[in-house]
């Protein structure tokens, strides 16, 4: 999605506003893919001054994984605050190119960094049995009952400190 900034840049110290809303690919972060649910909404105003256009606004966005306990869905709700710097060149600020801006981009990487550390289908969720690979939120199993007999590669230095 690119933002036309043309007027912006004819008119420094004018502030345009912004508000919309575009599809985005699946992300793939730090080895974990994220689809982006719905559409991406980004409300807020810039404006140029001293050579970049600052964006001030409000992103949202509704982010799909597997959850790092069950591997089920997982949702995640992002709405984040952000400001951004945008030039022709500041190697350190989002691009200007042909007097547009990519939006896309800018959208990625504000959800890559408010994504939370590890996504969980529910806050309590009990994660799958390591024995049986039994979805411990949809049914129990007997592999930790008493009686039953744990395989463990490090349960012959149980008796070591013991």
């Amino acid at each position: 999605m690119t933002v036309d900034v043309t007027e912006c840049l004819k008119n420094p110290g004018e502030t345009f506003l912004l508000e919309v809303e575009f599809p985005l690919p699946d992300i793939s972060y730090n080895g974990c893919s994220y689809q982006v649910v719905d559409l991406v909404s980004i409300v807020g105003k810039y404006v140029y001054l001293d050579e970049r256009i600052t964006l001030d606004a409000r992103l949202k966005a509704k982010v799909k994984s597997e959850c790092v306990k069950c591997l089920e869905d997982a949702f995640y709700d992002i709405d984040a605050e952000f400001k951004e710097r945008i030039s022709k060149t500041n190697p350190d600020d989002f691009k200007i190119v042909n007097n547009n801006v990519d939006l896309s981009e800018i959208a990625e990487e504000n959800i890559i960094f408010n994504l939370p550390e590890r996504m969980l289908c529910k806050e309590d969720c009990k994660g799958i049995c390591p024995k049986c690979g039994a979805n411990l939120n949809k049914k129990t199993c007997d592999c930790n009952k008493e009686g039953k007999t744990q395989e463990n590669a490090f349960g012959a230095l149980k008796d070591l400190f013991s």
